[in-house]
């Protein structure tokens, strides 16, 4: 194997610079990887000359590797990490090179932004959906400002649905797994005008029990139950011309394990009801889950996020002189609840009957419309560009809900049966955006791009703050803010050889300013200001001669002004709030490396490693410890503050080798990551272990016989896949997410680990 990178100098970059832009592909006929075609800045370009932190998985990765949903993705990538999060609809928690943010208040804005075929997520509520059908999903690192707009200083990650293929073809799927999992999909595809109309009817059913044996019933909890239907069009009348239409349906109403108590002796709760209740305190509680494996849960009442989803998507393509005009519009609208018990702690009886001792009951509806529109030049000169506007209208209200637990009060927040937290609030958010990025060939190999985007924000919050027993308004609080912020970026790259791309890139990211939807006085809903993310990145995609090794270097270093931090402030009624202040200023920093190897046709390994370190340059904060020597006073806590959900090192192996067996395919593949240990509860004073998440070492793997029409000269394509995940976990659940909901007082949300299941596909 020869390897001809062009100059010395130019192989010591490559091997020093430790950061990625990588993506997993199918082999080719003769072995070695094949060329990959991304959309990371809104054009089709080789993967190995984008000058842009992305990593596109196939739909061929995700199929061999079991990627159900799209929190799995995190298993290939470095310096990413997503978890669902339990307390919103179906909502993605996602932090990336250890930017996060993923509060379930609508009023707060993401971090890291998230595209489904091409329309951009006001929230990431709704973002977990099933990855079949999918044809590729690309996770975009670092701030994408100048194309993606803000709330992307994390980075982006863009989800395509495969479009009508225009043939006529029908697809099934079945599954049985651990836990009384069994999932169903059907698409069924129809040219409905040859060449010109082409359809896509599907439907997806998802189900199972959860992991867990309720403490109170010895039986199991309820888990996954969720129906989607969909269909898409694709209108191609001309050559010149396409639009693509999806309708997509869905109704959740799975649940999900309660939460764990993790309150010490004489902590809280622990000190208040420890006697009265032992599921108050950690051992009697957490400790017992985790002795089980985390099988065993604790919970006054059922954990559940319904959430029900109309969504369109509208996808028009004109190719016009030297250049494509694109318009994507968007519309969707949601209702969800959330319902659980927010200590781990069974329920207290004091005379009256059981009753949960804190409970959350969270109705509220959201819906979104956005418009974009650009034009893509195809210049023959050395000048290309992409300019276009944007718009983006949003909604949401929450409301109160009468007593569960009878009685005449109505609230959100129940305590022993009586509601403490009684609102009505709402927001509208309109942005209007123009944005244009623009790339100059200076020589046959070098080019610089520069991009800009200008956008104005304006929201408007009500919040009235309600009496529980007869809905009056104690007190009420509307504000307007209008943020304009400018992002950019600015690129230099170079095609040094014909197997090794460099660059290097300045770019700012803007996180929208807001207010505080869980404020509990007028006085408190804000606002806060945007925040601002410098991000600076080397990279390198280099590869060998033959076409069997390609591996991607980068580096990157990020400066945080003006950070919003969200701190929690204990009510003395059993209750908090959660403020968020432009509080802190922080660096991060590190590498990525990713690559694969394809030694011949049926055999390929890939890889990723991710280091990451930060620090807080300032964070001030109100010292809310009882008792400490600045009880009441604003200090500076950066040399204690946690940056959460930053570990520090991420490592992924995996391949697949393919044997072939007369007419059929046998592919055995397995993945490998490795999670360091990270901050992921509040952690200012001081550092808890308890706001810690352990590290982890999760590994998959599967079996898949693929039998096709053409060999076999049967009527279908069939494929069956044996598969098991975190195979190597010590029980069927593991600590999951702790969270900090009182300096004295810390809870875990469970997650699921080892579990088994097969999967059967055909294809007429």
């Amino acid at each position: 194997m020869s390897i001809k990178f062009g100059s010395s100098s130019a192989v010591l970059c490559a091997l020093i610079f430790g950061v990625t832009d990588f993506a997993y592909a199918q082999t080719t006929a003769g072995g070695g990887v094949d060329e990959i075609v991304v959309t990371a800045r809104k054009r089709k370009e080789n993967l190995q000359s984008t000058p842009v932190a992305v990593t596109a998985l196939t739909e061929g990765v995700l199929e061999r590797n079991q990627a159900q949903e799209l929190t799995q993705v995190e298993n290939f990538i470095p310096n990413v990490e997503l978890e669902s999060v339990n307390f919103s609809g179906n909502a993605l928690g996602a932090s990336i090179r250890g930017l996060s943010f993923s509060d379930l208040e609508k009023s707060f804005d993401p971090t890291v932004g998230v595209s489904i075929d091409g329309v951009f997520l006001a929230w990431n509520t709704g973002a977990l959906f099933d990855l079949d059908d999918v044809e590729s999903v690309e996770v975009l690192r670092g701030p994408q400002g100048t194309l993606y707009g803000r709330n992307t200083i994390g980075g982006t990650i863009n989800v395509r649905r495969k479009r009508p293929s225009g043939e006529a073809n029908l697809r099934t799927s079945t599954l049985f797994g651990s836990h009384n999992q069994f999932d169903f999909k059907v698409f069924a595809e129809l040219p409905v005008v040859e060449d010109v109309l082409a359809a896509k009817l599907y439907y997806i059913h998802n189900e199972s029990d959860s992991f867990t044996d309720s403490f109170v019933t010895g039986e199991n909890d309820p888990g996954k139950d969720s129906d989607t239907f969909g269909a898409s069009f694709l209108f191609t009348p001309t050559e010149n011309f396409d639009a693509y239409l999806a309708l997509d349906y869905q109704d959740d109403n799975s649940f999900y394990p309660p939460i764990l108590n993790l309150t010490e002796q004489g902590e809280g709760i622990c000190a208040a009801l420890g006697a009265l209740e032992p599921s108050a305190c950690r051992e009697g509680s957490f400790d017992i889950a985790e002795d089980s494996g985390f099988e065993t849960s604790f919970g006054a009442i059922p954990y559940t996020a319904p959430i029900e989803t109309f969504a369109a998507t509208l996808e028009m393509n004109w190719e016009v002189g030297n250049g494509t005009i694109t318009s994507v519009t968007g519309f969707r609208d949601s209702e969800e609840t959330l319902e659980e018990e927010n200590t781990g702690t069974l329920p207290i009886d004091l005379g009256a009957g059981p009753v949960p001792l804190i409970a959350a009951y969270r109705p509220q509806n959201s819906d979104q419309f956005s418009q974009e529109i650009r034009f893509s030049s195809d210049l023959d000169g050395p000048f290309n560009f992409v300019l276009g506007a944007y718009y983006l209208d949003t909604h949401y209200d929450i409301f109160p809900v009468d007593s569960p637990f009878g009685g005449t009060d109505s609230g959100q927040i129940f305590s022993l049966g009586a509601a403490v937290q009684s609102y009505y609030a709402e927001q509208d958010t309109r942005v209007a955006s123009i944005f244009g990025e623009g790339t100059y060939n200076l020589t046959d190999t070098l080019r610089i791009t520069g991009g800009l985007r200008y956008s104005s924000e304006k929201k408007e919050f009500l919040r009235d703050f309600l009496n529980p027993a007869d809905g009056s308004v104690d007190a009420s609080a509307q504000a307007q803010e209008t943020f304009n912020d400018p992002t950019w970026r600015v690129i230099i790259d170079n095609q040094f050889t014909d197997n090794l791309f460099g660059y290097a890139s300045y770019s700012r990211g803007i996180r929208s300013g807001g207010f505080n939807g869980r404020a509990v006085t007028p006085d408190a809903i804000g606002p806060y200001q945007p925040e601002t993310l410098d991000s600076f990145e080397v990279g390198f995609r280099a590869q060998t001669s033959d076409n069997k090794l390609r591996f991607n270097p980068t580096l990157f270093y990020s400066k945080y002004d003006d950070k919003q931090e969200e701190l929690l402030f204990g009510l003395g009624d059993n209750t908090t709030a959660t403020i968020v202040f432009n509080a802190a200023s922080a660096e991060t920093y590190g590498a990525e490396l990713e690559g694969v190897y394809v030694p011949n046709e049926n055999l390929n390994f890939r890889f990723a490693v991710g280091l990451l370190e930060w620090k807080y340059n300032n964070f001030t904060a109100l010292d809310t410890r009882i008792g400490s020597s600045t009880e009441g006073q604003v200090i500076d806590i950066s040399d204690t503050a946690q940056l959460r959900r930053a570990p520090k090192f991420t490592f992924a192996l995996g391949g697949d080798y393919i044997l072939p067996i007369g007419n059929a395919d046998l592919t055995f593949t397995a993945n490998y990551k490795h999670t360091d240990s990270f901050v992921a509860g509040a952690a200012l004073f001081e550092l808890d272990p308890r706001a810690i998440k352990p590290s982890t070492d999760v590994v998959d793997i599967s079996v898949t016989l693929d039998t096709y029409k053409e060999d076999t000269g049967l009527p279908i394509d069939l494929s069956v896949t044996a598969f098991g995940k975190d195979v190597l976990a010590d029980g069927v659940g593991r600590n999951g997410r702790p969270f900090n909901a009182l300096p004295d007082f810390y809870f875990t949300n469970p997650e699921i680990a080892r579990r088994w299941g097969i999967e059967f596909k055909t294809s007429f």
